[in-house]
Formats: C-alpha cells, sequence, structure tokens
C-alpha cells in the first residue's frame, strides 16, 4: 500500500484526578507521532435541527500502529477525532494496515 499523506496522532496521557481520584486524559502532556498515511474522503452530513452543523469524515489508511479510539489526528492544517475503533487488518497472519475513520466537526 502506497501511503501519499502523512498524519500526526496525537494521544492524551493517563493522569489521575486530583479530586475523585480516577483516570483521566491529559491533553497538556499528549505524546505525538507522524505517520504516513492515505486519507481519502468518505462523507459529509449536514444538521440543521437546533443550529447549522457541518461533520466532515474522512478515511485513513496507515502503517500498522496503535492508535487508541480516544486520539486526535492532525490531518490538512485541522484537528480531527478519530470516530469507532481503528481496524488492524492482516495478510496471512501478518498486520498490514490500519483503517480508521476521522471527523471534523464545523459550523
Amino acid at each position: 500500500m502506497r501511503y501519499y499523506d502523512e498524519v500526526v496522532v496525537v494521544a492524551a496521557a493517563e493522569a489521575q484526578d486530583e479530586y475523585t481520584g480516577n483516570t483521566k486524559q491529559d491533553w497538556d502532556a499528549a505524546t505525538r507521532a507522524t505517520l504516513p498515511a492515505t486519507v481519502q474522503p468518505a462523507g459529509t452530513q449536514e444538521l440543521t435541527d437546533q443550529r447549522q452543523v457541518t461533520i466532515t469524515s474522512w478515511t485513513v489508511h496507515c502503517p500498522p500502529a496503535q492508535i487508541a479510539a480516544t486520539a486526535r489526528i492532525e490531518w490538512g492544517g485541522a484537528l480531527h477525532e478519530v470516530s469507532g475503533e481503528v481496524g488492524l487488518f492482516k495478510r496471512r497472519g501478518v498486520p498490514h494496515h490500519c483503517e480508521f475513520t476521522i471527523v471534523r466537526i464545523g459550523s
């Protein structure tokens, strides 16, 4: 598979909430990793119930990597969120590539 783009995976560090003791995401201490990728349009949806909102999504293909469903992705000059789980595809039992959807919500 050929990769024509690059994405930056931004993964939050885990921290303990000082008030409840629960684990929370610490975006100030997030790690960043640049991956080769191919990004293709997946769709656009407009919601007009209470306000005008546009949700745009893309499908990302990249080499096998550990990408959490809670990660954020920097691509095309914007910050996106991973939508759903990241799929790891194998060929003959060997990890071949990951595929996942990213979304950006704009008004």
